[in-house]
């Protein structure tokens, strides 16, 4: 699954730049770990990124990784929850997030800051999908692999539960966005989110 899961930030960074074509300005990432969708992101444009984690240790790896990938430069690190952004309105070209909005404390009110920092007519991308340029027989493997570390029905049950169409229109809609459009991407979903 690691495996997949490298090549994943690649595409996905690919698939984000490709469909929003934001290549100058700010990006956030949200719960952004080691930082390698953020990474990717910046090696294929001119944007600058702000990785944001709570977690101290993860965002000292990502600076790390951005000093090999000789993108320091470019990359900043700020420890944050997603409920609490220290960002100003409207100051964020793009928003990116994937996997982390399972773990906040309160999704309704992360999605809330999300668009709060948004620019006008522009996007954000969050949720746990893999990339649609994976291949079919990577995403069955990661599939297998991931419902295998989950271990008992009961935990697959709600990790489906909290990945589901009509849970994110609920979280969606609690936060008060209007304008935002599920991806399905197995086993995951996206939530594009435009703040028009």
């Amino acid at each position: 699954m690691e495996g997949v899961l490298g090549k994943v930030y690649t595409l996905l960074a690919r698939q984000i730049v490709e469909d929003y074509q934001v290549e100058r300005g700010i990006c956030v990432e949200i719960g952004s770990g080691d930082g390698r969708l953020g990474l990717e992101i910046a090696k294929l444009t001119e944007l600058h990124v702000y990785m944001v984690d709570i977690n101290g240790d993860a965002l000292r790896k990502a600076l790390r990784n951005a000093q090999e990938a000789d993108l320091s430069d470019r990359i900043t690190a700020i420890q944050a929850r997603a409920e609490q952004l220290p960002f100003a309105d409207g100051s964020a070209d793009l928003v990116v997030s994937r996997g982390s909005i399972f773990f906040w404390e309160d999704k309704s009110k992360g999605l809330r800051e999300i668009h709060r920092i948004l620019k006008e007519g522009c996007v954000a991308f969050v949720g746990g999908g893999l990339s649609r340029y994976i291949s079919e027989r990577e995403r069955r493997e990661f599939i297998e692999a991931r419902m295998a570390a989950l271990g008992d029905e009961e935990s697959r049950r709600e990790w489906m539960r909290l990945r589901s169409p009509g849970y994110f229109r609920r979280i969606l809609r609690q936060a008060g966005i209007r304008d935002f459009k599920l991806i399905i991407d197995p086993p995951g979903i996206w939530a594009e989110i435009w703040k028009r």
